[in-house]
């Protein structure tokens, strides 16, 4: 899968952040020399945004930048301005909010993802069951559609190949009991999480609700992205709301917990024998 703009950018921000502090100079004078407002070069350090050719070349200019290195940024830089990954993952005229292409480009190239949920994740949905999660949010007619159709391209990540990221889902017990649209709907899910379980790269945990307090410090879940070679990020979601959390003291507090929870859920032998019983388990 050809990378998506939001992960070049946050590798063309690591770059000139790092290039700006070898050189030794501040946010405020490498904006003045560079002759770019100190907000700009900010949003190109945090990767909001990437800057122009110009702009980058001058940048490397002040920053004693190698040819190679110049060479490869202004290369990163014109993949960054291109449109088409996002128009053939998010589809034509889409009303995907901000928060939403941000995570879904960080998710396309991340190496590894380490998650807990009280849910299904969208990347291990099925069809219908995302159908059926998505409307309960009020989403409907076409716009329920583009975001179902969004939900499953996402999920081509999972079989794709040595590229694949390695992916660990630690799920809440409740949702063998939780039925999302129909009962068949719900069982077909568990079928799927099956299938999943078998692939390389997946690995499934069940936290029982015997766990106790296990996860009374997480929340109602969260994914670790792993970005090799940048640095990982924590993703937080809530309704229609998105928060990241760079800091490095964080993210290992985040990974540590993911470690816990892993530790008290069960294994991924036990949760598939507990998964297959439950998708045939019949429900009134």
């Amino acid at each position: 899968m050809t990378r998506p703009p939001v992960a070049l950018k946050r590798r063309i921000a690591t770059e000139l952040r790092s290039l700006r502090e070898q050189k030794g100079l501040t946010l405020e004078a490498a904006a003045e020399q560079a002759e770019v407002t100190k907000s700009s070069l900010s949003r190109f350090e945090n990767g909001h945004s990437a800057p122009k050719i110009h702009t980058m070349r001058a940048l490397m200019t002040l920053y004693g930048a190698s040819a190679e290195k110049r060479e490869e940024l202004e290369r990163l830089a014109k993949e960054a301005a291109r449109r088409g990954w996002s128009t053939s993952i998010f589809g034509e005229g889409s009303s995907v909010p901000d928060w939403l292409r941000t995570y879904v480009g960080l998710e396309a190239t991340a190496t590894s993802l380490h998650t807990y949920s009280l849910f299904v994740p969208g990347l291990l949905q099925t069809p219908e069951y995302a159908r059926a999660v998505i409307s309960a949010g009020g989403r409907e007619g076409d716009e329920l559609e583009r975001r179902v159709r969004l939900r499953i391209a996402r999920q081509q990540l999972i079989t794709d190949g040595k590229s694949a990221p390695a992916i660990h889902a630690v799920l809440d017990e409740g949702v063998l009991h939780r039925q999302m649209g129909s009962a068949d709907i719900t069982q077909e899910q568990l079928a799927h999480l099956v299938e999943l379980a078998d692939e390389p790269n997946v690995t499934i945990q069940i936290l029982p609700w015997t766990a106790g307090a296990a996860s009374a410090s997480v929340g109602n879940g969260f994914v670790i992205l792993g970005l090799d070679p940048d640095p990982p990020l924590v993703y937080l979601e809530s309704y229609e709301v998105a928060h990241y959390i760079e800091s490095e003291s964080e993210t290992q507090r985040f990974r540590a917990a993911f470690d816990r929870l892993a530790s008290s859920a069960l294994d991924p032998d036990e949760t598939r024998c507990l998964l297959v019983a439950a998708s045939k388990t019949p429900r009134g």
